[in-house]
């Protein structure tokens, strides 16, 4: 609110947001840009680099994400990147990476299909308790 007394309106934010750090969908951050219209970045989308790793990751989480990434026949990586776009707010997520080559094949999280249960069921394993 003080950004729009001063006549400057906020473009979008930048949240750290992944399958490890799901605080955005939960604290207000994704509602508050439905809500005005705003583009977040997510930041660290591959958890930095924990989740292609699978270190210090709960075996949960790790397991249906190697589930997934077989079924589409891609990385680890892949079906992170593509769970952090599948929200509705439509991240844009902002990859640690300076490399051409790791830049291009992040593209491939943009062949991951992820439905709905598959959503869920990531959300789940990552919290490690089902959904309501």
């Amino acid at each position: 609110t003080h950004l729009r007394a001063a006549g400057v309106e906020l473009a979008t934010t930048q949240p750290e947001y992944s399958l490890v750090k799901l605080d955005p969908m939960r604290d207000g951050t994704f509602d508050h840009c439905t809500a005005m219209g705003m583009v977040p970045l997510a930041w660290s989308p591959l958890a930095g680099g924990t989740l292609a790793s699978g270190a210090g990751v709960r075996q949960q989480l790790v397991d249906v994400v190697d589930r997934i990434a077989a079924r589409e026949a891609v990385e680890r990586s892949h079906v992170a990147l593509a769970f952090v776009l599948a929200h509705p707010t439509a991240p844009i997520a902002i990859i640690g990476t300076q490399r051409p080559e790791r830049i291009t094949d992040s593209l491939r999280a943009l062949t991951v299909t992820l439905d709905r249960a598959d959503v869920y069921e990531l959300i789940q394993a990552s919290d490690g308790t089902p959904l309501p």
